[in-house]
């Protein structure tokens, strides 16, 4: 909101030195705030409500029968980012741990690199042997995956999307 009041050009409200306030960037500072006060919210009620693994089922649902095989992968990397995100973290955790019981005392921003390097390796050691098992059972990308269990779209399903759409397409089109 200062960025808008202070930097765009209009009527001056108010001035002090060089630092000046006008009209219209008051309005599109206040107009832009509660834009992005409604976008974090909307993010905020679904993903508060609404399980990490469900979110990413109903979406394979609802990309199943698209043809664009670009689409039909979005679910899939999120499922699989999901499994991989907290994987990283309890590696972090046991390097933090292991470098605390050599008598390494490592303060945030310091010696983050010594946490860093390791963790990001074990990304790579770990990616690697993901898509080894995923080669190992066929996996294609783009190819048409079944589902264990086919859920159907249910309208509570429907009316909660509308919900927590609603207020990110008002933010992007008002």
């Amino acid at each position: 909101m200062l960025f808008h009041a202070f930097l765009t050009p209009g009527e001056i409200i108010f001035q002090v030195g060089f630092l000046h306030i006008t009209k219209a960037g008051l309005r599109n500072g206040v107009i832009f705030s509660m834009r992005l006060m409604l976008l974090i919210l909307s993010a905020s009620v679904f993903t508060l409500t609404t399980y990490p693994f469900d979110l990413s089922d109903r979406l394979a649902g609802l990309f199943f029968n698209i043809k664009k095989t670009l689409l039909r992968e979005i679910p899939f990397m999120l499922g699989l980012s999901m499994r991989f995100i907290p994987t990283l973290f309890a590696e972090g955790r046991r390097i933090l741990l292991a470098q605390r019981a050599r008598g390494i005392n490592i303060k945030i921003g310091k010696a983050v690199f010594s946490i860093l390097f390791p963790v990001v390796l074990s990304a790579i050691r770990k990616g690697d042997e993901l898509g080894n098992a995923l080669s190992a059972r066929g996996f294609e990308p783009g190819e048409r995956r079944t589902l264990l269990v086919r859920k159907r779209e249910y309208y509570l399903d429907i009316a909660f999307l509308i919900y927590a759409f609603l207020p990110i397409f008002l933010v992007i089109f008002i």
